[in-house]
């Protein structure tokens, strides 16, 4: 698993990590927008638009803030497949 830090604002989530795993069991996330910049080393997932907000403070520290925000899009997914 790689994480591109590309230093742009906006990306898809197939273009940001490579993730076979992740791509093999929810394809339908390979679009979801991202916004990645330099920030204060925190993350955001929004669930109106399923958009990932990546704002690391130092390039190692995307890849973990990143992962921690899919898990909350996973979470999504599976709770709204309950209803």
């Amino acid at each position: 698993m790689a994480f591109k830090y590309p230093g742009v604002t906006e990306r898809r989530l197939d273009n940001t990590l490579d993730h076979p795993e992740l791509e093999k069991a929810y394809p339908q996330f390979s679009g979801d927008p991202m916004r990645i910049g330099k920030g204060a080393g925190e993350g955001g997932f929004y669930d109106q638009n399923n958009r990932i907000d990546v704002l690391p403070d130092t390039p190692a520290a995307a890849k973990p803030i990143a992962l921690h925000e899919i898990q909350h899009r996973i979470q999504k997914r599976r709770v709204c497949r309950r209803r």
